[in-house]
């Protein structure tokens, strides 16, 4: 546990800053709203006026903080670090009260810092990391599964959820998603046991995109229409070499799509009752980070889905 020298500021004023321990486990988000809302505009300039310098990011946390009620606590190295890192934005800008949320975790992310939700209430309390931190496995805020949707804007805050999929083999599943985990630190997809539960951690938006998916997975792998039991749908996913991960998506969604013809021993058979099938035969999510195709698929057309693949990521 690392404890530092505290560092005094001028008040500016709610936004009070404090010396926390380097990392904690926050309180579970009881509410939609994660961190307290603005009470009005936040100024980012090029320049500080008064001493005719680039905005620092300490000084934005300041504003932030007076808008919203919230106390900011960092160790000395923080707040090192966030006063040594200026905003370099093109021009002066005054952001709504809505768009300030997301501003602020954009720009505290692309700079190497993380926000985490401590305390709400009354006296609101907030902690920030460096993105580098050893400690940042331990740093997460629970969120329900109900309330995903208000993570998805939040790119400096690591949340953990977990979702129930009755119809999903959870292991199986994690297994086939570990591709698209690129910070062990902040990511991970655990399958709960025994149980169709899958526990996921990682920022923001990447919990909520990975979310949104499995549970269109988890609705595509229900029983199929009578008649048609044995045609089951999986989950596959691609490492490309050669292709980037959105034009592939469409060109596998394509083939696979345009016709329902398998080969089959050298001739082509027209799939039975593909009308009476009530899911989609494939759909192709990209991944950007890890150049990636993750792949919901009929059974009977794994094999067609996989020489569409090689097929547009030959070289």
């Amino acid at each position: 546990m690392l404890l530092s020298t505290t560092v005094f500021l001028p008040a500016i004023a709610l936004a009070a800053f404090a010396m926390p321990q380097e990392a904690q486990q926050a309180s579970p988000a009881s509410e939609k709203s994660i961190y307290p809302k603005p009470t009005g505009a936040l100024e980012l300039m090029v320049e500080d006026e008064a001493v005719h310098s680039p905005m620092t990011m300490i000084e934005m946390l300041l504003s932030y903080g007076a808008l919203t009620g919230q106390t900011l606590t960092y160790n000395t190295d923080v707040y090192q670090a966030l006063h040594n890192t200026s905003l370099n934005l093109t021009r002066s800008c005054a952001l709504p009260p809505e768009e300030v949320q997301p501003w602020i975790e954009n720009l505290l992310i692309q700079n190497g810092f993380v926000l985490q939700p401590i305390l709400s209430g009354e006296q609101p309390l907030a902690a920030i990391h460096l993105r580098s931190s050893r400690h940042l496995g331990t740093v997460s805020t629970s969120i329900g599964a109900e309330d995903l949707e208000s993570v998805k804007d939040s790119a400096a805050t690591i949340f953990s959820t977990v979702l129930m999929l009755p119809n999903t083999d959870v292991r199986q599943l994690s297994s086939s998603l570990k591709v698209l985990i690129s910070d062990r630190d902040t990511q991970s997809l655990l399958p709960a046991g025994s149980t169709h539960s899958l526990h996921i951690r990682g920022f923001g938006p990447w919990v909520y995109e990975i979310a949104e998916m499995v549970k269109r997975v988890d609705v595509s792998a229900s029983p199929i229409a009578e008649g048609e039991s044995g045609i089951r749908v999986e989950l596959m996913s691609f490492k490309l070499k050669n292709a980037e991960a959105i034009a592939a998506s469409f060109l596998v969604q394509e083939l696979i799509s345009q016709s329902q013809k398998i080969v089959v021993g050298g001739s082509a058979k027209t799939t039975v009752a593909t009308q009476k099938i009530p899911v989609s035969p494939i759909t192709v999510l990209p991944d950007e980070r890890t150049n990636s195709l993750i792949v919901t698929v009929r059974s009977d057309l794994v094999d067609r889905l996989k020489q569409a693949v090689a097929l547009v990521d030959a070289e």
